[in-house]
């Protein structure tokens, strides 16, 4: 899948839950769900052991569960996911920084035109 389908995919396509994550409806094939599957038998079996490596390892299958429709359409290593939440992290927090600037701004108090000699409308 070439960066700019699965970009399209990962922004404009509508997000489902997925064993506790929110994927695009079109990254979850057929495969992707045979395999979850299999995954998840394999969880089951080892689920109740007490050791703490199996614990780790069952805690390594989830992750996989959880990555699964990203690395079956040709993320193996998430680099393009990553890629893409960074390049909308900077927007979502410069909106929230003006937000809140401009709030702050709108603060008015009964005693404001004492404190900076503005007057009241």
């Amino acid at each position: 899948m070439l960066y700019s389908e699965y970009e399209k995919i990962f922004l404009k396509c509508k997000k489902t839950d997925w064993y506790g994550t929110e994927v695009p409806e079109k990254l979850i094939t057929e495969q992707v769900k045979t395999i979850a599957n299999q995954i998840v038998e394999q969880i089951n079996k080892y689920e109740g052991v007490d050791s703490t490596l199996k614990k780790d390892y069952i805690c390594n299958l989830w992750s996989n569960v959880r990555n699964l429709p990203y690395t079956m359409n040709g993320d193996f290593y998430l680099i393009k996911k990553k890629e893409i939440e960074k390049n909308l992290k900077p927007n979502r927090k410069n909106v929230s920084i003006k937000e809140e600037e401009t709030a702050e701004v709108k603060k008015v108090t009964k005693n404001s035109n004492l404190i900076f000699g503005n007057k009241l409308k």
